[in-house]
């Protein structure tokens, strides 16, 4: 269920203090895709920001892709979910080429 999966981040936040930035984004998005589930949009959204912070400090330019990738998809899954399907296409089509080029990668990114 949603509770214990968001109780079970907020634990890994914790530890994450001396985790990666890689690993930070992850938790937040994570984060994100659950609180978009539990309609906590705001939190959600906030979650989304720290996770592209925690982007812009990766050095691996792959992963930084690859998470630029989850953010973007999962921006437009928040706007599907609020029926607002015209925006999140546009939000697809304007990042369509690196998020195609990310799943190129052949990178197993949640296995890390």
């Amino acid at each position: 269920d949603y509770k214990n999966s968001y109780l079970y981040l907020l634990e890994a936040e914790k530890l994450t203090t001396n985790n990666s930035y890689e690993e930070n984004a992850k938790v937040n998005l994570s984060k994100a895709e659950i609180l978009r589930y539990l309609y906590l949009d705001n939190q959600s959204n906030r979650c989304l920001k720290d996770a592209i912070s925690n982007k812009e400090l990766i050095n691996n330019s792959t992963i930084k892709l690859n998470i630029s990738s989850l953010i973007v998809l999962e921006q437009a899954a928040m706007l599907m979910n609020r029926q607002n399907q015209e925006e999140a296409k546009k939000i697809i089509q304007k990042n369509d080429k690196w998020i195609l080029s990310s799943q190129n990668k052949n990178i197993e990114f949640f296995q890390s």
